[in-house]
């Protein structure tokens, strides 16, 4: 396979890479990373292209997040999903709460008109 750094607004035009830990020699670690919307891959194509690499099929092709601390990042990325499920999960309890209320309460109310 081959890896690649990704990064968001890493990338200036034509050939210049300044993500940050990517160019960094006591950088050591990286985390695989998806590429859920494709972007990474469009600029694997071009990069192939533009300088007469070999193309990869996208299965032969490795994200990496360069991060000289893997641990914080997990870490980071773990309370962003417990913060995520934790505020979907209020929402959804607020939402069922007021649900609760206007279906009692039009209960009530039809039957008072009995």
């Amino acid at each position: 396979p081959q890896f690649w750094a990704t990064g968001i607004g890493c990338c200036q035009t034509r050939g210049s890479f300044d993500c940050p830990g990517a160019l960094d020699p006591h950088t050591q670690a990286a985390v695989s990373v998806e590429d859920g919307d494709g972007i990474f891959g469009k600029a694997v194509r071009m990069a192939q292209s533009v300088h007469g690499l070999e193309l990869l099929g996208s299965d032969q092709v490795v994200f990496l997040h360069w991060t000289a601390e893997p641990a914080a990042y997990k870490e980071n990325l773990w309370w962003s999903a417990v913060f995520f499920v934790g505020f979907a999960g209020s929402c959804f309890f607020l939402l069922s709460c007021c649900a609760s209320f206007v279906a009692v309460h039009n209960l009530a109310m039809s039957n008072e008109e009995k």
